[in-house]
């Protein structure tokens, strides 16, 4: 990824990594200026571009570290045992709050991944959300008894549906203020809405 960046002290790292996630899930990548970066980061243009060199070099990047630092947090986080696939999604949502202890802008983020229309960006973009989304639906799926659920349901559609129905809660909850630790467990009531109508 980027050797330079990763030798400097963690803590200057999160600022910076933190401060262009925020900005780039607000703004989506046309309207987010560095400027609002480094003063949000605290650190100077000149030693941004020092390490990234230009903006679509710092959005490349932290489109990936945020991906792969997700894949990785996510690995294993579900019981091979939890059959239900809503308290799959639970357990899945429930890491995401551990997470965003050091990345409060993660989650936020990854959903305004899908829908950045920028051309510049828009292949970099849809490649790491279809690994987010190969994740979510191995992480989920994989091991869900889809005999749980109403008949008529399958897994997929029962996924997408909650899925559809969180990120639409999350992005307005946010337009409504909320942080970003109060828009994931503000979904979990629903979540177990979703349960209740929808399994056996």
């Amino acid at each position: 990824m980027n050797e330079k960046f990763f030798a400097l002290p963690r803590e200057k790292q999160d600022r910076m990594i933190n401060a262009a996630i925020k900005i780039f899930a607000l703004k989506g990548y046309d309207k987010a200026g560095t400027d609002s970066m480094i003063k949000e980061a605290g650190i100077s243009k000149g030693l941004l571009f020092h390490y990234f060199g230009s903006k679509i070099n710092l959005y490349a990047f932290v489109t990936e570290y945020c991906t792969r630092y997700l894949m990785m947090e996510l690995a294993g986080c579900v019981d091979a045992g939890e059959k239900n696939i809503f308290e799959r999604i639970r357990i899945v949502e429930e890491s995401k709050l551990r997470m965003l202890d050091f990345y409060p802008y993660l989650d936020l983020f990854l959903i305004s991944l899908k829908g950045e229309d920028d051309e510049t960006v828009k292949e970099c973009s849809a490649q790491w959300v279809k690994k987010v989304e190969e994740t979510y639906k191995g992480l989920i799926e994989d091991g869900a008894d889809e005999n749980l659920l109403k008949d008529g349901l399958d897994k997929a559609r029962a996924r997408e549906l909650t899925e559809l129905s969180m990120e639409g809660y999350k992005l307005r909850s946010y337009g409504a203020g909320a942080t970003p630790k109060e828009m994931v467990n503000g979904y979990l009531p629903y979540l177990n809405i979703l349960k209740e109508a929808l399994s056996k």
